[in-house]
């Protein structure tokens, strides 16, 4: 869970209509959380009249393609709300929908609560307490569990019981001072991963299958390569990090763990003028980033081998104003939402619908090695690149190709052509551009990718 100091601060799945790319707004509040099923239909809590008479968490279901909530419901809970109240939304089975929240003021402190429905979000039971901190994020655990996990002065996280029975327990504190003001937390089968950092560097401690989430000691530390804000995903394999460089002018990084140590990192995206990002991973594997950039627009990559090699960094939305509080989550066939509020004037919150389809790329196998063509926006500026391959390690293209030749297309004007990177300037809204690749052994072969100008939303 990506979040500042309490201050007043491949071509995979169906495509939604075009219409739905297009942020709409289901509400107004703050602090919106968000969960999508595997048939597509979204669910969103957020807090309204924070600090004022009606303080509650308001819930919406959305069914695919659809813009309007089905069955609106306001759940009321024990205390007050707060700035650092994230709502968190979670489905544990079918049919149920877990809301949890942080809240104030309960008994002159502060604790977790959770909200159960069991009829698909169209009523909830009453609120019980779940914890004994008022956790700011949770996610599905195992076991039926919920994963908590918080900040700012250390990193706080646990494993607690939906019904009540860890009520009493606090979790455990991780890792040094001041490096819980960036935090996040994934479950993969059995294990959890909980990671934090401040402004320059990042430490993530896994708890092992079995092991007692309220005692330090059980959770193993394995840190990742030096960066901060790391959000994580739990796939079958394992776990993945996306993490911001230090310093920011290199790309916005990927990580599996593997066993006790981490592999070498990914570049996906730029980093520089990044506001916000999201790293969510799903059943099957796939792995999705979605990065705010300082434009007003949200863009997003995916990766169906575990982060190894990404898809084109593509615009699935643009805002009228700074969205804040970004928060996002997929279904197993690629299709997902996210879901922003607008801090500054017309308070709303809005939600996005992003799918894989959108994320283009042209792949082919040379023997055992993958070769292909992505494109990524910096800003204005469209660059293709050529990447490379071997296993779950991504090589040099220079090591699987003898070189790569960037066509010209009506539409496009070339910029820069390189061995492995061309940078092009679009006239049309939508180009498909060939990419000529000669490997060291072997025909020839001709990549044809298709391009959207940077910016451009679908």
């Amino acid at each position: 869970m990506r979040r500042l100091l309490p201050v007043g601060l491949l071509l995979l799945g169906l495509a939604p209509a075009a219409a739905h790319a297009a942020p709409f707004p289901v509400g107004t509040g703050q602090n919106g959380g968000i969960a999508v099923d595997d048939g597509g239909t979204t669910y969103v809590g957020w807090q309204i009249n924070t600090y004022e008479p009606g303080d509650a968490v308001q819930f919406c279901v959305l069914p695919p393609r659809t813009r309007q909530c089905a069955a609106p419901v306001t759940i009321p809970f024990p205390g007050k709300g707060y700035n650092r109240s994230r709502v968190s939304v979670l489905l544990p089975a079918p049919n149920t929908v877990d809301v949890l929240v942080p809240r104030t003021d309960v008994a002159n402190d502060a604790y977790t609560f959770l909200a159960r429905s069991t009829d698909g979000g169209r009523t909830f039971a009453p609120p019980v307490q779940i914890a004994a901190e008022p956790f700011a994020a949770g996610v599905q655990g195992p076991g039926g569990r919920v994963v908590l996990v918080d900040g700012p002065t250390t990193l706080n996280a646990g494993l607690f019981s939906p019904s009540g029975a860890d009520a009493g327990a606090v979790g455990s504190e991780l890792g040094p001072f001041l490096e819980g003001v960036f935090n996040d937390a994934a479950s993969a089968g059995e294990e959890v991963l909980a990671a934090g950092s401040d402004a320059g560097r990042a430490h993530a401690f896994r708890l092992p299958a079995g092991g007692n989430p309220n005692d330090p000691a059980a959770w193993q530390q394995i840190d990742p390569a030096r960066g901060r804000q790391p959000q994580l995903a739990g796939v079958p394999s394992g776990f993945a990090a996306m993490l911001e460089p230090i310093p920011n002018f290199a790309q916005l990084f990927t990580q599996r763990l593997e066993g006790a140590a981490w592999s070498p990192p990914i570049g996906i995206a730029p980093a520089v003028s990044n506001v916000d990002f999201r790293l969510l991973g799903n059943g099957k594997g796939r792995l999705a980033a979605l990065i705010t950039y300082s434009g007003y627009r949200l863009d997003y990559a995916t990766s169906t081998d575990g982060g190894v090699l990404w898809s084109s960094l593509v615009t699935v939305a643009r805002y009228s104003e700074y969205p804040t509080a970004l928060e996002a989550a997929m279904g197993a066939d690629g299709r997902g939402a996210a879901v922003v509020d607008f801090s500054l004037d017309d308070k709303s919150v809005r939600v996005t619908r992003f799918s894989a389809r959108s994320a283009r790329v042209a792949r082919r196998r040379f023997g055992g090695a993958r070769v292909q063509v992505r494109s990524v926006c910096d800003g204005d500026e469209l660059s293709l690149v050529v990447e490379a391959a071997r296993g779950n390690r991504r090589v040099g293209p220079g090591t699987v190709l003898r070189r790569a030749s960037f066509g010209r297309v009506r539409g496009t004007r070339p910029l820069f052509r390189g061995r492995y990177r061309a940078r092009y300037d679009l006239r049309r809204r939508n180009v498909r551009i060939p990419v000529r690749v000669t490997p060291r052994r072997g025909k020839a072969r001709t990549l044809r990718l298709r391009v959207r100008r940077c910016g451009a939303a679908p």
